[in-house]
């Protein structure tokens, strides 16, 4: 894929399948829904808190594929423009849109003018009929004041699909409207359905109404509900005793196009064929975004209160102000669309203690707009209007109440904000399809037309003569539209079936070039044009000067109502799923492919000449070629099964590390506070969205502890400064990281300088601290002794202790409570958001156990450490149920703290290990196992069919984590079987991360241009608070349940959002890589046999080091080996690439029997010296360990 201009998009296209007819078939009708009541808005929690709305719902049936515009003829007796807000003359249905939910309003004039009667019809017109219900009448009731959101409707069972034997009865009380339905019998002959439809794209709450009880009613009436991710049943027992209830059955996503349905059958396993099933009303609600006090982001020191009346929710919150306040509240709303949304706040009574003008700004799409607002005043328990904008879909918004004050001491108040869509943003819609054709010349049977048929395919194209004469195709689009963007599908295969090229449009009967659609050298199957100017045209034209057979699949023309597609959001489905960038020789390389039947041959053939390398079969739509490991430079490859290809990859030493390496260093530059691609720093202390649970520090040492060399030898980017903006950010450190440091170990003396400015005192944040503190020795060289000094000063027993968390934490209510105490053991286990591990203080108190060794602390003190850990553990063994996908990957990208703490702590504490922890770590490997066979070796949520992904979260961050857990597993295993199959599946996991998954995408946005190899990136990205979009290397998003085991037309759904805890998860998986993958050998000065005993302790030994360190294919590389003696020698022995291309790095060096002397190059072994031959650091460290005993050196 390449990047053909600045104008252009390349990617593949998805599919479409639409059907025309002519817009005289299309019938149009109108209704009126009965708007929600809304409830006591002094219950606080009430669904909606205005006066409830008329809404006129438009449908069309027949033809969808067009826009079509509505005129309207507005009857009403009400004054239009007095009473009620102006209601328009004509809507327009977007393509596709089969409902339109048209609002009617009374004015918000603080006058209320009693009920109002609103009549509204559809013209006639040539381009649709009009139904037998052509008007619809309602009563408005204006009683002000108003508010201007959805707030639901209610359909009834007269306006339900009835089918089989229902009757119509009015006898018992309390019914919706006119009547209810019921039906005796439980044979599940009958069935009433209620269909939904949505203004926007979102979840709602479904509630059914009963009339009061009647006899021989059922006990378990089953109500179907079909959503935009599956279908949910709910049972209701019919035999309430009190009617016209709302009785919940849910809260449910429903798409604005496909909306959903609600069913009910007379089918019952319980009730007796002589009862009755009732069916009278549904009503459907908006879950109103609502963001509390207790929800907001907060900054300083903010005070809980109920002193004053009509607050929201359990409380509202107070600060002192002052002359350049730093303190903060922020409100983060979760958009369900991009659009206009009302915002309204919430306030309790106020005084004149209050702000008259407290400062609040709030962000939106279109930047940031401050108001001042006056809490002085009562307000009586109700939503005041702030200002109408523009919001992205997401979390992109916020609203921030600041402390800064210049009028003297005030208190600031922060209660509640509300979010009201009011429209949403469309996206552009393709006018192309089923357009007329006609071209230059045809080779039967790939007409013309198979282009704007929506179906991208071999089958379905236009294949023209092979004349040497200039080819056309044009497409008249049968009405006029404004058109900005192309997308033109071609070739067979992967060879292109166009080269050069350009887009024409007819005005006043000339044809005129489109500008900035001219191509040359087309080498792509699909070219994505954005036009440098818009135009108007119902005719487009496609003209080719290329001399051969063109072959086109599927020309899309969008027109301007919404963005263009990107590449990565049009990218089709392939047939073969791997990862697109390549595969470390040495390890698993597998490839799914869904529609291939068992025992089917593939090849593997090299790309620059066609040749088979390799053939296999598909074996339970996985294909296996790991015994493949060819050592070539620069030279690609793909699978080929039948007349399906994949896309090309490499094959490389180290060649996962080779690609992510620098990415994953510059993304934790990138992405800090201050310093990084943005200059701000929301939600976050060191880095931008970062909170307790992100573990930078512990991940920042894994990587440099697991694989030194390589991050010695890292180009220095990272500009470390301290002052931003007027503030010293290094003021409570001595200095800063020497400027040779490398960039991994300068990131984190930038964290522990702003943990130890901002005073955290959250047990996460002190367990990153730990992190530091126990690599201290190991980064010396860089980090002054002053600085470390400040931090084990900063860190001491009463800190570590201390139950306070009140500094900086986010995300506190996924927990249940505790402290801050990491002494206690905790038993608490975090949500899926990740924010709360199990066993998460196990490592860093094992840590710190060794710290306070070091530093000759206490003796009570250092055991306290210890205690610590093994009651922490023996809490993970007796009662956390590895079968509870809550406990493993139901802690999202957190998972792989738990079991990088139980290994740590069987690996090198072994005799403290608690009885039964071997087993433990055992058996979460089984689950993993049981759990990863499946045609993606993908690890899912549960057992069941359908669990695979983390429900209600977007999961990237625990896909790329999960390595890390396994590979920390893998370190105290003996099971060779296992330990084979781990390793397989945590490659798979990786592999994932590049395009073995089911949408067939990179999980980053920019994949294609940041990850040498791949082809594919995700298919939309959100910027959030981290301001990650300019950022190298975020990781996106991750498949969601639509799309297993395997749907490759889901598309984009779900949530998709970077965040920084996604991408430490993926460091932590690539330096416990880095460790199952090195090994450390001593061998003879000839490099043939390794040597067990060394005999002449004056000769020279060899030593050969494997280890992530091969990342330039035509130059030998290096890496540094240590070399210890309990005698006081210290060598570092320069090891290098046997050749240009090579996994082993080789050196020599001499031995002598003579007084230690450090850095000479030379061995010196003295009677009863041990030797360390090591690679790696601390608890990332191989070594290879001698004795001296009796004049030779014995292999330990």
């Amino acid at each position: 894929m390449k990047r053909l201009s600045n104008k252009m998009l390349v990617g593949l296209l998805s599919t479409y399948l639409f059907s025309y007819q002519a817009m005289s078939d299309v019938v149009v009708s109108i209704t009126s829904m009965t708007p929600e009541v809304c409830e006591n808005v002094a219950t606080k929690n009430a669904e909606c808190t205005g006066r409830p709305y008329g809404i006129f719902s438009l449908s069309r049936s027949g033809s969808l594929a067009q826009a079509l515009t509505v005129n309207l003829v507005n009857q009403s007796a009400a004054k239009i423009g007095t009473y009620i807000n102006p209601i328009p003359t004509s809507i327009t249905f977007a393509a596709n849109q089969n409902n339109y939910y048209l609002r009617v309003t009374p004015i918000d004039d603080e006058v209320g003018r009693g009920t109002k009667s609103i009549e509204l019809s559809v013209a006639d017109s040539e381009d649709y009929t009009v139904s037998a219900n052509r008007t619809a009448f309602m009563q408005l009731n204006d009683d002000d004041p108003f508010v201007s959101q959805f707030q639901g409707y209610v359909i009834d069972n007269e306006n339900a699909e009835l089918v089989g034997g229902w009757a119509f009865s009015s006898w018992e009380s309390n019914y919706y409207k006119d009547n209810y339905a019921y039906v005796q019998g439980n044979g599940g002959e009958s069935s009433i359905k209620w269909n939904l439809n949505v203004p926007h794209s979102g979840d709602y709450r479904l509630y059914t109404l009963l009339p009061d009880s009647g006899t021989q009613r059922v006990t378990d009436a089953k109500y179907v509900i079909q959503h935009s991710q599956g279908t949910d049943e709910y049972y209701v027992d019919q035999t309430i005793e009190e009617g016209g209830k709302w009785h919940y059955i849910g809260t449910h996503h429903f798409d604005q196009y496909l909306g959903g349905a609600v069913t009910l059958s007379n089918a019952s396993t319980t009730s007796s064929s002589n009862s009755f099933f009732i069916a009278d009303a549904i009503r459907i609600a908006p879950v109103q975004n609502i963001v509390d006090n207790t929800q907001s982001i907060k900054l300083g020191n903010w005070h809980s209160s109920t002193a004053k009346n009509n607050y929201y929710g359990e409380d509202y919150e107070y600060i002192s102000t002052e002359l350049g306040g730093t303190a903060s509240s922020v409100w983060q709303p979760n958009m369900p669309a991009s659009g206009d949304y009302q915002v309204l706040y919430w306030l309790p009574d106020g005084d004149s203690t209050r702000l008259s003008d407290a400062k609040v700004t709030v962000k939106h799409a279109a930047g940031e707009t401050q108001y001042n607002i006056d809490q002085t005043q009562t307000n009586q328990g109700q939503w005041l209007t702030l200002g109408t904008h523009q919001f992205l879909g997401g979390l992109s918004g916020s609203v921030t109440l600041s402390n800064d004050n210049s009028s003297g001491s005030k208190n600031a108040i922060a209660d509640a904000f509300r979010f009201d869509l009011l429209s949403v943003n469309e996206a552009a819609f393709n006018v192309a399809l089923n357009a007329n054709t006609s071209a230059d010349s045809v080779t039967e049977p790939y007409a013309a037309n198979n282009v704007v048929d929506g179906v991208v395919s071999n089958d379905s194209r236009w294949l023209s003569d092979t004349s040497t004469t200039q080819h056309w195709l044009e497409l008249d689009l049968k009405e006029s539209f404004t058109i900005q963007c192309a997308a033109i599908h071609n070739g067979y295969n992967n060879e292109p079936g166009i080269y050069n090229f350009a887009l024409q449009y007819k005005s006043n009967g000339s044809w005129l070039d489109i500008p900035g659609t001219s191509v040359s050298g087309n080498d792509s199957n699909v070219v994505m044009i954005e036009f440098d100017n818009i135009v108007t045209t119902s005719k487009v034209r496609l003209m080719s000067t290329d001399t051969q057979r063109l072959k086109i699949k599927e020309i899309e023309i969008y027109n301007n109502s919404g963005e263009c597609p990107l590449s990565s959001q049009l990218a089709g489905p392939p047939e073969i799923y791997l990862n697109q960038s390549g595969f470390n020789i040495n390890e698993s390389k597998r490839f799914t492919a869904p529609t291939v039947a068992n025992g089917t041959a593939f090849n593997l053939i090299n790309a620059s000449d066609d040749q088979i390398v390799f053939s296999g079969t598909v074996q339970n739509n996985i294909g296996d070629f790991s015994s493949v490991n060819l050592v070539t430079s620069g030279t690609e490859y793909y699978i080929q099964i039948g007349d399906i290809r994949s896309v090309d990859f490499s094959i490389g030493y180290f060649w996962n590390e080779k690609v992510s390496y620098q990415n994953a260093v510059d993304f934790m530059a990138s992405s800090r506070c201050y310093f990084g691609s943005h200059p701000s720093c929301q939600t976050g202390i060191a880095w931008r969205d970062a909170h307790q649970f992100s573990f930078e520090i512990p991940t920042l040492v894994a990587q440099y502890l697991s694989n030194p060399s390589a991050y010695d030898r890292m180009p220095n980017k990272v500009d470390y400064q301290t002052v931003y903006n007027g503030t010293d950010y290094g003021s409570n450190l001595i200095g800063t990281p020497d400027s040779n440091a490398p960039d991994v170990v300068k990131l984190m003396h930038f964290a522990i300088n702003l943990y130890k400015k901002t005073g955290v005192n959250h047990p996460l944040f002190k367990e990153q601290i730990a992190f530091f503190l126990h690599a201290y020795p190991d980064i010396a060289n860089y980090i002054s002794a002053a600085d470390y000094q400040v931090m084990l000063n900063y860190m001491s027993e009463d800190l570590w202790s201390n139950p306070s968390r009140n500094i900086r934490g986010w995300y506190e209510n996924t927990v249940a409570s505790y402290t801050g105490d990491l002494f206690q053991t905790y038993t608490q286990i975090g949500t899926g958001k990740g924010s709360f591990p199990p066993g998460h203080s196990i490592m860093p108190n094992l840590l710190m156990y060794e710290v306070a060794l070091r530093e000759g602390m206490p003796e009570v003190t250092v055991q306290r450490f210890l205690n610590t850990a093994i009651a922490q553990t023996n809490e993970i063994i007796n009662n956390v149920d590895w079968l509870d996908p809550t406990t493993t990957k139901g802690q999202r990208m957190s998972e792989h703290v738990t079991m990088e703490g139980l290994a740590y702590f069987m690996r090198v504490y072994p005799q403290f290990a608690p009885a039964g922890l071997q087993q433990k770590i055992e058996q979460w490997s089984d689950v993993v196992i049981s759990r990863s066979s499946n045609l993606w070796d993908f690890r899912k949520y549960g057992d069941g069919a359908n669990e695979w992904v983390i429900p209600d979260f977007n999961e990237p961050g625990n896909v790329v984590g999960l390595p890390a857990a396994i590979y920390a597993a893998i370190q105290v295993l003996d099971d060779a079987n296992q330990i084979t199959r781990l390793r397989e599946i945590a490659t798979a996991h990786f592999d994932a991360m590049f395009g073995r998954n089911p949408t067939g995408r990179h999980f980053s946005y920019k994949g294609p241009s940041e990850f040498q190899g791949v082809e594919f990136g995700w298919y939309s990205r959100h910027d959030g608070l981290g301001k990650l979009n300019d950022v190298i290397a975020v990781i996106d998003g991750s498949p969601k349940p639509q799309h297993y085991p395997y749907n490759p037309n889901a598309g984009n759904v779900g949530w998709t959002e970077g965040w920084i805890a996604f991408n430490t998860a993926w460091n932590s998986s690539l330096a416990y890589s880095a460790f199952d993958k090195t090994t450390i050998q001593v061998l003879d000065q000839s490099f043939i046999s390794e040597l067990s005993n060394i005999a002449n302790l004056a000769q020279k030994i060899g030593i050969e080091l494997v280890a992530p360190l091969n990342f330039n294919y035509v130059q030998a590389e290096t890496g540094n080996v240590i070399i210890e003696t309990s005698g006081g020698d210290r060598e570092v022995l320069e090891v290098t690439e046997i050749s240009q291309n090579s996994n082993k790095f080789r050196g020599l060096i001499s031995l002598s029997n003579s007084p230690a002397v450090a850095n000479d190059g030379v061995i010196q072994v003295n009677s009863g010296d041990t030797v360390h031959i090591s690679y790696g650091l601390s608890y990332f460290k191989r070594e290879v360990v001698y004795q001296e005993a009796q004049g030779q050196l014995n292999l330990q």
